[in-house]
């Protein structure tokens, strides 16, 4: 637009120039400026138009480039980069497949959520908690034995608090480089796939969330959100109300994707998890990894 603005002022100028020219036959006073020599003050003001909105269209290319210019925190965080995924399986379309998401481990209820898994060969996903990890070398050796078992390990955050990694797209950065360094360094895994926090959508994000996922999709990461949750950290769970909760969202959807826990606050979630797994079963679901679905993120 800014293009098409100047051409048009330039033709009109132009146009100008040329009726004064073939129109006016008779003699005009010379005006210099600056060393500059015109047939009247008509050209002049005509000249000093054209010099103006050359000005006007140079100043707003400029500020089209300065407001283009990369964020600062787009040269930092030099290993916080994955190699993004852009394809997924294609499920049939009347198929049912359930993905488990576990968020907020390892703890030693990982290892009773690892057993359960295994014994109804069902691969998940564990989006985990960095600070969780450091916590002792027990928390470290059960982080190994998830990626040993064949699950996938992504990113959730390292320090969980909502004010310090929502306080700006930098502060969001240094707290996934962190948790991002922790995984790699103790499995080998490169994790490409992360979890918000309180979900894509919450109000703490809210004012910096396009911009996150902007940059984590530019440096190969894409988020996950769910569309079923047992709602096991929230209040005081029980057995009978997680899986209540998971049975009143679980039939909307061919693909759920299912939130739960296994923290060290989630015993009872460990506990439930056959029973939930035996429901899901029974209402005609396979299951998959997360990372063979396309991606389940809350609508905004």
């Amino acid at each position: 637009m800014k293009e098409k603005h100047m051409i048009v002022v330039m033709v009109v100028v132009l146009l100008m120039l040329t009726i004064r020219l073939f129109s006016n036959k008779k003699q005009q006073q010379t005006v210099s400026v600056n060393g500059d020599e015109f047939n009247s003050t008509d050209e002049l003001a005509v000249f000093v138009t054209l010099e103006n909105e050359i000005a006007i269209h140079n100043q707003l290319i400029q500020e089209d480039v300065e407001s283009k210019k990369t964020p600062e925190y787009s040269s930092r965080y030099p290993n916080l980069y994955a190699v993004p995924k852009t394809e997924w399986d294609q499920i049939e379309e009347e198929k049912k497949i359930c993905y488990l998401t576990f968020d907020d481990g390892p703890s030693e209820n990982t290892l009773q959520v690892l057993d359960t898994l295994d014994k109804y060969k069902i691969k998940a996903v564990f989006f985990v908690i960095g600070s969780e990890v450091l916590l002792d070398e027990k928390n470290q050796e059960i982080l190994k034995e998830v990626s040993e078992r064949g699950h996938l390990i992504a990113l959730h955050t390292y320090s969980h608090d909502y004010k310090k990694i929502y306080a700006s797209v930098d502060a969001f950065l240094d707290d996934y480089e962190k948790v991002f360094n922790v995984i790699e360094e103790l499995t080998g895994q490169r994790p490409y796939i992360f979890r918000f926090p309180g979900g894509s959508y919450n109000s703490c994000v809210k004012y910096i969330r396009r911009d996150i996922i902007t940059e984590m999709k530019r440096r190969g990461f894409i988020y996950y959100d769910w569309n079923v949750s047992g709602e096991d950290s929230v209040g005081h769970p029980s057995k009978y109300t997680i899986l209540k909760n998971i049975k009143r969202d679980l039939n909307r959807y061919h693909l759920p994707v299912v939130l739960l826990h296994d923290g060290q606050a989630n015993k009872i979630t460990a506990n439930s998890l056959e029973d939930i797994i035996k429901y899901i079963q029974e209402q005609g679901y396979e299951f998959g990894r997360l990372d063979e679905r396309t991606p389940c993120q809350f609508r905004w």
